[in-house]
């Protein structure tokens, strides 16, 4: 501890030894960092903040989407330093006095690009900074207040005829595409009729041929599926009838009520048969039963031996093989009809197998450009709600929450900073210059030193002799140093009371 002590101590002695190389090399140091710092411009800076809302008076599909809303969000950003923005800038702001020709403006436009800063601070809520280091203080902090009101006013006044022509153009673009698309619907529309008029008018049905074909064919199924069960159905009262008595015996009218009803279950039974009923149906097994019972009745009961009368049931069954007769000669009919209607069309598609795939592309061709009509028809309504959403009320909205501050102090260089940062290293390199100095010349301020460096003890030392001349030239001296000291102390002072006299006049 007690060798770190001295080192340090031989160490001070240095620098204070060659104090006024120190003090030199500090001045030199600070003067040149000094002039430095005060070359550097002041920048000024101000700021707004805006806030851009989106109207949202359409709701449903005429209402902006996220998408949209992110995009008409980027189009604002980049509007705002957009090259042309910038020139109406530069020609409304202090900046053309010193632009007289189309060349100057073009470069104060290009220089004005890096002064202005637009962020995103929020989904809506923009900053525009701009920052100005030209000519005086007062002038730059100005001249930056000007550029954001400026740019704001200028965009305010242009976003919204920007936005009109917008859906000018787009109402524009729609209506000629509708026309160009509706003369391609009335040709395609011209082509399907003179295809009808040519191939398809004289058969039968409606749409194209293969369409036709497929509805007959199932038309032609279901005919003759009913044909079968109509003539079914005629062949079981057939049947029913061809062994059924034409009368019953006993006077007429006056057949017995056991007999009568044995003729009504007869009757109720050809019916359920007619229908298609098994002999295993619950209510064909009832009817038999009660005309087992009904028979067995009317064998007890007393025959009338005077004549017959009509029976009623083969009355009954005659009647409904008339139906069933009449039924089947309809489907009959239908079937040739549908039959006959089939081979046209088959014999038709036989002919010209070209005609049905010319016809099924026709109607894709007007299927389409139908699809595309009605589209492009939807859109352009759309359209014309928004632009009559706009006429209303505006769909780009802004109030500037903050408006363009008039900047006091500069934004940059931090001056007071730099100045005791110049002091600092002034005063550092002029130590470490008078310490490098004194580690050139091989001294010995000690015994210690010189006994371990020459490897000989060292027997005594002698203190210096000072006569009362040299320590008044010493003092004297040591207050020209301070003095010096002083001097650089008050200088870094009175540079900082300039900067903030400055700035007092620029506020």
């Amino acid at each position: 501890m007690g060798g770190m002590v001295d080192e340090l101590r031989i160490a001070l002695h240095a620098i204070w030894a060659k104090r006024w190389i120190a003090l030199a090399v500090a001045w030199a140091l600070c003067l040149a960092g000094w002039l430095v710092v005060s070359q550097i411009p002041n920048r000024y800076e101000s700021s707004a903040r805006i806030l851009v809302e989106t109207s949202d008076i359409l709701q449903g599909d005429a209402a902006a989407t996220p998408v949209q809303q992110a995009r008409q969000m980027d189009r604002i950003r980049q509007t705002l330093t957009s090259a042309v923005n910038l020139e109406k800038v530069v020609r409304g702001t202090d900046l053309s006095k010193s632009a007289s020709s189309d060349a100057e403006v073009a470069a104060k436009v290009a220089a004005l690009q890096d002064m202005i800063t637009v962020t995103q601070q929020q989904d809506n809520l923009f900053k525009i900074s701009a920052s100005v280091a030209a000519g005086s203080d007062a002038e730059s902090a100005k001249l930056s207040r000007q550029i954001v009101q400026k740019l704001i006013d200028v965009f305010v006044s242009d976003n919204l005829s920007a936005d009109r022509e917008d859906v000018a153009q787009r109402l524009d673009f729609l209506n000629q595409q509708l026309d160009q698309r509706q003369k391609q619907l009335q040709a395609a529309e011209e082509k399907v009729a003179d295809f009808q008029d040519q191939y398809l008018s004289s058969l039968p049905g409606t749409g194209s041929l293969t369409d036709r074909i497929s509805a007959a064919r199932s038309q032609l199924a279901d005919v003759e599926q009913d044909l079968a069960a109509a003539r079914s159905s005629m062949t079981a009262v057939g049947a029913q009838l061809s062994s059924t008595p034409r009368s019953i015996p006993g006077s007429a009218g006056s057949a017995g009520p056991a007999r009568t009803r044995v003729a009504t279950i007869e009757g109720q039974l050809a019916e359920a048969r007619a229908r298609g009923w098994t002999d295993q149906h619950p209510d064909v097994i009832a009817l038999k039963n009660q005309l087992a019972q009904a028979k067995q009745a009317a064998r007890s009961e007393p025959v009338n031996s005077g004549g017959g009368s009509p029976n009623p049931l083969y009355m009954q069954l005659q009647s409904m093989q008339a139906d069933k007769e009449s039924r089947v000669a309809e489907l009959t009919q239908r079937r040739n009809q549908l039959q006959g209607d089939l081979d046209q069309l088959q014999a038709k598609l036989n002919g010209n197998p070209a005609v049905a795939a010319d016809q099924a592309q026709t109607q894709r061709d007007l299927q389409v450009l139908q699809d595309q009509y009605n589209k492009l028809l939807s859109d352009r309504e759309q359209v014309k709600l928004q632009a009559q959403a706009q006429n209303a009320d505006d769909s780009v909205k802004f109030n500037v929450v903050d408006p363009p501050t008039a900047p006091r102090v500069p934004a940059a260089p931090n001056r007071p900073l730099l100045l005791t940062g110049v002091l600092i290293l002034g005063i550092g390199g002029g130590i470490g210059a008078a310490f490098a100095l004194g580690k050139l010349r091989t001294t010995f301020p000690t015994a210690a030193r010189l006994e371990r460096a020459s490897g000989m003890p060292v027997i005594g030392s002698i203190g210096e002799v000072v006569t009362h001349a040299q320590s008044a030239l010493r003092r004297k001296r040591l207050k020209l140093f301070y003095g010096g000291a002083g001097a650089l102390a008050f200088a870094y002072v009175a540079l900082l009371g300039i900067e903030f006299v400055q700035r007092g006049m620029v506020a």
